[in-house]
């Protein structure tokens, strides 16, 4: 990945954000250590470092081209965001589909599978749910078949575990860490390491959840996971799921 003199038009968060499959924050901090030639920004001190609040601080060891690199990335994740919202809100007011926004929204991200859903009457009902192609067909057809509808008590499910607690719920292969059987299971069977399920606020009311899988393994505030919050956001803040 060249540093310098990047174009983001029309580039797919997923080259931008993941390289050789580890996270762009993780590829961040290694490249930054290779700058400082230091270790400073290794092991527990790098996700105490590492933030969107927190970026822009660190980067004074940076060139002025490096530099406006790592902002281009933040200005090109905004514009990613702005865009899939309107494309969500254009796709409802015209009762259309939602497939082909969250299939833009899996490239951008590099996930492995992607679904909404919208609360009603004590349970979640799906709107849309994509995977990968690579993803086995008879996995993929069975998690959009059983989670047309998923009750409350199911709180197994990281999508459910979020609409409950009303905050981001992440499912990991290890269901004992975790606390989500459900999600670990079916992490497996979508051959992932992780999900982030994030409510949907109208106010103070939670009205859905918008979450992703991914092969890649991330924290909160990392950039992938700060995209996919904002989208959610703005999900809620402009009351689409309304019009579904």
């Amino acid at each position: 990945m060249s540093l310098i003199n990047h174009d983001f038009k029309n580039t797919p968060l997923s080259l931008l954000y993941t390289v050789n499959n580890i996270s762009f924050k993780d590829y961040l901090l290694e490249y930054l250590a290779s700058l400082a030639n230091a270790d400073m920004f290794c092991g527990r001190r790098a996700d105490q470092i590492y933030s969107k609040q927190r970026i822009f601080p660190i980067l004074s060891i940076c060139s002025q081209s490096e530099i406006r690199y790592f902002r281009g990335v933040e200005e090109h994740m905004q514009q990613q965001a702005n865009d899939i919202l309107e494309r969500i809100e254009k796709t409802l007011q015209e009762k259309k589909t939602v497939a082909p926004v969250l299939d833009q929204i899996l490239m951008c991200l590099g996930g492995k599978a992607i679904g909404l859903w919208c609360c009603s009457e004590g349970k979640l009902c799906q709107i849309g749910f994509r995977a990968v192609s690579e993803m086995d067909e008879q996995v993929r057809k069975q998690f959009a078949a059983l989670t047309q509808e998923v009750p409350l008590e199911n709180t197994g499910l990281g999508i459910v575990k979020a609409i409950v607690d009303k905050k981001p719920a992440i499912g990991t292969l290890h269901a004992g860490k975790s606390g989500l059987q459900g999600s670990s299971e079916w992490l497996r069977k979508f051959e992932a390491q992780q999900s982030y399920a994030v409510p949907i606020f109208e106010g103070d009311q939670v009205v859905g959840v918008l979450a992703i899988s991914t092969n890649c393994i991330h924290q909160t505030g990392d950039i992938e996971w700060v995209i996919l919050t904002e989208i959610a956001e703005g999900i809620g803040e402009k009351k689409l799921l309304g019009m579904f």
